[in-house]
């Protein structure tokens, strides 16, 4: 049991090496820009005022997770490398 807790410990060093801070912002980016057209297209309606801002917190949101089980996947592929069986 020692073995897997060095093991665990040494593959969730490697994997918060991985930036994801980059892929938030990169999300945000295009979900503001899809926001942006939204009111454009609407003219800046009432009800599409706030698309942009919408847009980029669903877009930094979305790759947020994404990143995340990312480095999950990360996580089990270097287990598994060990020689340890992943069952999810």
């Amino acid at each position: 049991m020692s073995q897997y807790e060095s093991d665990l410990e040494e593959c969730s060093a490697f994997v918060n090496e991985i930036s994801t801070g980059k892929s938030i912002v990169k999300g945000a980016a295009a979900g503001a820009a899809i926001g942006a057209v939204l009111e454009a297209v609407t003219d800046g309606s009432r009800g599409r005022r706030d698309a942009t801002e919408t847009g980029a917190i669903a877009g930094g949101a979305k790759s947020g997770i994404r990143a995340v089980q990312e480095k999950e996947q990360i996580v089990k592929r270097c287990l598994r490398g060990r020689g340890y069986r992943v069952l999810n």
